[in-house]
């Protein structure tokens, strides 16, 4: 199992590096205006409605009151810890990693208001990682029957419409999204090697 996780870490970190670096050289350009193109024609009031409500749940307000909200009802002090601490690192290197890229938003296009810079995408880099993390504590905590599998189905949802409903609100290029969600896979299988081995 250890080996599988470290093959994903190391395939999705090699994925995430050629795909920014076609990102950043506008090799991914005519896919992202492409898929501008395409979400043009199917917006409408109510998917509009239902994926700012989506993006919400990605968001770092929700996220935090959230995790507050787990530290209560998670009894092991580890997994607390460790809770923290993936939403704070994930954090921390999205900030970093945005802020050396700098790269601006999709102009004209977005139905809500984001300042900060596009590249990779908040909502999928670190929502994306707390998810993850939280189907490994579903894993550890719940007996292996159908509500197990059944909210650890929900939560991969979960993970790909908040992808979507960036690109969809048009926050964000396809290219930011795709990037930050593959970190996020890389960094939390490795997040799960380390914390494993420690404890």
């Amino acid at each position: 199992m250890k080996n599988i996780k470290l093959t994903i870490v190391i395939a999705s970190f090699l994925l995430f590096l050629l795909l920014s670096y076609l990102t950043l050289t506008n090799k991914l350009i005519n896919i992202d205006f492409a898929i501008i193109d395409f979400i043009d024609k199917i917006r409408n009031n109510n998917l509009t409605f239902i994926l700012k409500i989506i993006t919400f749940l990605g968001g770092t307000i929700f996220l935090i009151l959230f995790s507050i909200s787990l530290l209560f009802i998670l009894k092991n002090n580890k997994e607390k810890i460790n809770l923290s601490k993936n939403l704070i690192i994930i954090t921390l290197l999205n900030i970093f990693l945005k802020n050396i890229i700098k790269r601006n938003r999709p102009l004209g296009i977005a139905l809500i208001l984001e300042d900060s810079y596009s590249f990779p995408s908040g909502h999928a880099m670190i929502s994306s990682a707390f998810y993850l993390h939280l189907i490994n504590i579903i894993k550890n905590n719940l007996p292996n029957n159908l509500l197990k599998t059944s909210l650890i189905i929900i939560t991969y949802i979960l993970i790909i419409s908040i992808c979507f409903s960036r690109i969809y609100l048009g926050v964000h290029y396809f290219s930011d999204v795709i990037c930050g969600l593959l970190f996020a896979i890389s960094y939390s299988n490795l997040f799960d090697i380390i914390t494993k081995k420690a404890n």
